[in-house]
């Protein structure tokens, strides 16, 4: 069984978050496919800092990190959220646009402040004024 997850924008009153849906059984060649069950993540009923989710990673534990529009970044570890934001971790700004973990599981967020990379104690904050970036906002972010 695989979760697919859907990061979504508030549009209008329409109250959005963060998605995801299932199939917890595969269909036969001759019979229908069982409907997905979608279950829905936001600021009302859980701990996502903002309901406008721009980006989205699950790392080697299968905890999944949530880029948000305004509330910096929010992890979900099935159970408990947790919220890092500029007031209390060293995250560069709240818009996180972009989010890559490297294969040592370093986190690395993209934001309109430059970058920041969280290896699960510290923080380290990269942009054009103590880097060789050449602009502040990252949009995204890959790793070979």
């Amino acid at each position: 069984m695989s979760r697919k997850w859907l990061g979504l924008i508030l549009t209008g009153i329409v109250i959005a978050g963060v998605m995801f849906f299932e199939c917890s059984k595969k269909g036969t060649n001759n019979g229908p496919q069982p409907s997905p069950t979608w279950t829905t993540y936001n600021t009302t009923n859980s701990g996502l800092a903002d309901n406008l989710v721009w980006s989205l990673a699950i790392d080697a534990l299968g905890k999944k990190w949530f880029g948000t529009g305004r509330g910096g970044v929010s992890k979900f570890d099935g159970t408990n959220w947790t919220t890092y934001n500029t007031s209390n971790s060293g995250l560069a700004d709240n818009d996180v646009r972009a989010i890559a973990i490297d294969v040592l599981g370093n986190k690395w967020f993209g934001t309109y402040n430059g970058v920041s990379k969280f290896d699960g104690t510290n923080w380290t904050r990269y942009n054009t004024s103590n880097s060789g970036l050449v602009f502040n906002c990252v949009l995204a972010i890959a790793i070979d």
